[in-house]
């Protein structure tokens, strides 16, 4: 639903909130990186407070019509993308939601806090 995602979890069971990991289309986002003079390097662009700002107005466009408790609050912009050959996707292509809660457990519940 936004061209600058890749992939995306959402996790919130037994949480206040809802948290998304959020894979970056890499492209999209140094291409826009470039035209709103912000370090065009994937790994400061990740960190960037305005990356961050275009990544909260894209879940606020897509999630507008949610209930309030269906929205995502807090989300961490990850690089590593989800596939079969790192474990987060299996030969299906279907996500595996523990091993990506895994992987990125103490960044995302981070942002909990």
């Amino acid at each position: 639903l936004s061209p600058y995602v890749s992939n995306i979890m959402i996790h919130g069971l037994n949480q206040t909130y809802n948290v998304a990991v959020i894979v970056p289309d890499i492209e999209r986002l140094l291409a826009w990186c470039r035209s709103h003079q912000v370090p065009d390097d994937p790994a400061l662009a990740l960190r960037s407070p305005r990356v961050q700002e275009l990544f909260e107005r894209e879940i606020d466009r897509v999630s507008g019509e949610f209930k309030q408790f269906e929205k995502v609050r807090k989300f961490v912009l990850v690089s590593e993308e989800f596939t079969p050959e790192n474990g987060l996707l299996t030969p299906t292509m279907k996500l595996k939601r523990q091993a990506v809660y895994d992987a990125h457990a103490e960044a995302s519940l981070a942002r909990y806090e």
